[in-house]
């Protein structure tokens, strides 16, 4: 998205971190999926945002639920790291 490519400075964007989240904080309120997938990847690790685990699972849970395969692994992962693994494995 446009918003990821400010945020890391790709296809010759200059890197704008606000600028970025905030097109994908949109993209999010507009239903995006993938917006959800970067905005909780960003929670989780604290980079870009400051890190929070609620609001990254929230972002995360938002986008699996949209079909992205990939935030449905990581919340899983993050299950598992908590100890909760049988809700690990329903992921």
């Amino acid at each position: 998205t446009l918003g990821s490519f400010f945020r890391t400075g790709q296809m010759g964007l200059v890197q704008d971190l606000d600028k970025g989240f905030e097109l994908l904080f949109r993209a999010a309120d507009l239903g995006s999926s993938g917006a959800h997938l970067n905005i909780a990847y960003a929670y989780q690790t604290g980079k870009g945002l400051e890190q929070d685990v609620s609001k990254a699972v929230h972002h995360y849970q938002i986008a699996a639920i949209g079909g992205v395969l990939m935030a449905r692994q990581n919340l899983g992962c993050m299950e598992a790291q908590t100890g909760n693994f049988e809700r690990a494995q329903k992921h």
